[in-house]
C-alpha cells in the first residue's frame, strides 16, 4: 500500500475509486466514503475487471487518461484499488496517521522476486 498525502488547499472535497468489480461490496466496508458518497460510473475504457466510483464525474477524464488506463490494463492482476479521497480516516498500514486528503494505492505483490521488481519499476 502507498498513501500519498495531498495538499489540503489544492484538493477539493471528492471521492474517486477504481476497484475490482467483484469486490465492490467487500471494499465498501473498508472504504466507507465510497459507499456513502460515490456512485458507479459506467466506463468502457477500463479493463472489465475494474469498476469506477466517484461523486464528481468530471474527474473521470482528468484522472483516467489513456496512459493511466494502459497502465491499469498492464497491472490489472496486481492492483487491489486506487482510492482518492478527502475522507481518509485510517492508514492502509494499520493504526498509523494518514492525512484525510490523500491518494491510496493498494497492490498484491507477485509471487516471484523478478515480477515484484518489474512491478516496482512500472510504478
Amino acid at each position: 500500500s502507498m498513501d500519498i498525502p495531498m495538499n489540503h488547499a489544492d484538493m477539493g472535497p471528492f471521492v474517486f475509486a477504481v476497484l475490482p468489480a467483484s469486490e465492490v461490496f467487500d471494499l465498501a466496508k473498508k472504504l466507507p466514503d465510497v459507499a456513502v458518497f460515490a456512485r458507479p460510473v459506467p466506463l468502457e475504457l477500463l479493463p472489465r475487471r475494474f469498476a469506477c466510483f466517484t461523486d464528481c464525474s468530471e474527474l473521470v477524464t482528468a484522472l483516467l487518461t489513456p496512459d493511466v488506463v494502459h497502465l491499469l490494463a498492464e497491472l490489472e492482476h496486481y492492483l487491489e484499488y486506487i482510492h482518492v479521497s478527502d475522507q481518509h480516516t485510517k492508514s492502509g498500514f494499520g493504526p498509523n496517521y494518514v492525512p484525510a486528503k490523500s491518494v491510496r494505492l493498494r497492490f498484491r505483490l507477485p509471487p516471484h522476486s523478478s515480477q515484484r521488481s518489474a512491478l516496482c519499476l512500472r510504478l
